[in-house]
């Protein structure tokens, strides 16, 4: 059935309305979650020894959590008829690991940004001092130009890592000392310099026809 935008917009408001957050005694909002098998509640795989949560269930929770702000307090509400009382402490605990868990990699991934940031920004910073040395001894415009580009390259990274928390792989450092990296900043500098200085060709214009070089359609 087709939908106008209009009614998905209604359909989509009587939703969010039926879903009203429910609050315990302590104020902290409650994610209810309805468990008719609980076979696979449990993960077999542990880092800490400690009894955590399924796949499956992790995912659960982790959507039932994303509508709540960042430091809003939450806490489960299970309903079952297959879980005794020795189980919901063993499930409770296994819940509080896997959040456990999240925080920690979650601060660990916060403070390596924060270090790749910090280190981008110096690069940059270096660059930028490094094409004010260019100028002064007159050097090629084209070689200015390029050691700029590569300097607000870092800089404009590092303040996306740091300031929008941009989600990093492990090998991020070494992927930006990496020679393809180096090679393509080049490529793309060169390039951006050809455009600018061809009449009639604007940067909405070069981004056009160069798109089909950094996306797959």
């Amino acid at each position: 059935m087709i939908h106008s935008l209009g009614e998905l917009k209604k359909i989509a408001h009587a939703r969010a309305k039926a879903r009203e957050i429910v609050r315990d005694e302590e104020g902290r909002a409650v994610i209810p979650m309805t468990v008719r098998d609980d076979t696979d509640f449990l993960s077999p795989f542990s880092f800490s020894g400690k009894e955590t949560v399924s796949d499956g269930v992790a995912d659960f929770l982790e959507r039932g959590a994303l509508p709540f702000r960042h430091k809003e307090s939450l806490t489960v509400r299970i309903y079952s008829d297959c879980i005794d009382d020795e189980e919901k402490k063993v499930y409770a605990e296994a819940i509080r690991e896997h959040f456990f868990g999240q925080h920690l990699q979650n601060a660990r991934r916060l403070k390596r940004n924060a270090v790749s940031a910090v280190l981008l920004f110096l690069c940059g910073a270096v660059l930028l001092g490094l094409m004010a040395i260019l100028m002064t001894y007159s050097v090629s415009d084209i070689l200015i130009e390029i050691v700029d580009i590569f300097a607000w390259v870092f800089i404009w990274e590092a303040v996306d890592i740091f300031c929008l928390d941009m989600e990093m792989i492990m090998g991020t450092l070494a992927y930006f000392v990496d020679v393809r990296f180096i090679l393509f900043c080049f490529v793309g500098a060169v390039a951006g310099l050809f455009v600018g200085a061809i009449p009639g060709l604007s940067v909405s214009m070069a981004t056009a026809l160069l798109v089909s070089i950094t996306y797959t359609w």
